[in-house]
């Protein structure tokens, strides 16, 4: 419990240091300007899935495109 960081303005509020000589994050909400690597993958592997959930092509053209503006307009924000 001595790594777990306590800081609840923080948004690393609860987590844990990975090793005992890290340093501590950076004080203050940053927005993210990248993701992770493996993050698209990780997001199209979901989405397929859920997509393969839904009953008819119409359903699943549907979530599709409504998916893709969802991240065009977020591309669009950055």
């Amino acid at each position: 419990m001595d790594m777990q960081y306590d800081c609840p303005e923080e948004i690393y509020h609860g987590t844990f240091r990975t090793a005992p000589q890290v340093p501590r994050p950076p004080s203050g909400n940053f927005p993210w300007k990248t993701f992770a690597p493996g993050f698209s993958f990780f997001l199209a592997d979901t989405f397929g899935k859920i997509a393969e959930q839904l009953g008819d092509q119409a359903a699943r053209e549907s979530f599709q495109s409504a998916v893709e503006r969802v991240f065009a307009d977020r591309l669009d924000e950055l």
